[in-house]
């Protein structure tokens, strides 16, 4: 009976201590940036400029709490189709100021077959110009690989970069 007592408060309290690690570790981006990762994440319609793009770029972004971050703009699926296709992109963000974050997305091109031309590493820097996080601006740094390089490579050397400017909105119905 002892046996069967102690038995039952020790799995009682195995799932406290697991329940409580659980609600622990998915609150860790919150937690971990006084909220921060909670005014972030949302929606946002992005215009961008490239230096030598002839249009200026029209995007959609969500960030997520967590870090995450994806994003499709009009070079995907068809924008420019002679020349090819660009995937969405994909990647993360982190606080790096008091308003300002920091994305890294990967985004692949193809060409009008289906081949793999070119991998993209886009940075983002945005400042949100408002307390409430709903608009800002930046800029944006771009290198290109070709699909052998190893693009997570910090010493691997791209071969075209440029930059350019955005600003951004949250969408917010």
């Amino acid at each position: 009976m002892y046996r069967t007592l102690f038995t039952k408060k020790l799995a009682g309290g195995t799932i406290a201590v697991m329940l409580l690690l659980f609600v622990q570790s998915n609150s860790v981006a919150e937690s971990g940036n006084n909220g921060f990762g909670g005014r972030v994440a949302g929606s946002y319609l992005v215009h961008a400029d490239l230096v030598g793009l002839p249009l200026p770029l029209q995007a959609l972004a969500t960030l997520g709490a967590d870090g995450g971050a994806v994003a499709t703009d009009i070079d995907d699926f068809g924008y420019g189709v002679r020349f090819g296709f660009h995937s969405p992109k994909h990647g993360v963000w982190k606080q790096t100021g008091k308003q300002q974050i920091t994305i890294k997305v990967l985004e692949f091109a193809y060409d009008p077959t289906g081949a793999l031309t070119t991998v993209y590493k886009l940075t983002f820097i945005a400042q949100f110009n408002d307390k409430n996080f709903q608009r800002g601006a930046g800029e944006v740094k771009f290198d290109a690989y070709l699909p052998f390089q190893d693009v997570l490579d910090p010493d691997e050397i791209p071969v075209a970069s440029g930059e350019g400017t955005f600003s951004f909105r949250r969408i917010d119905f």
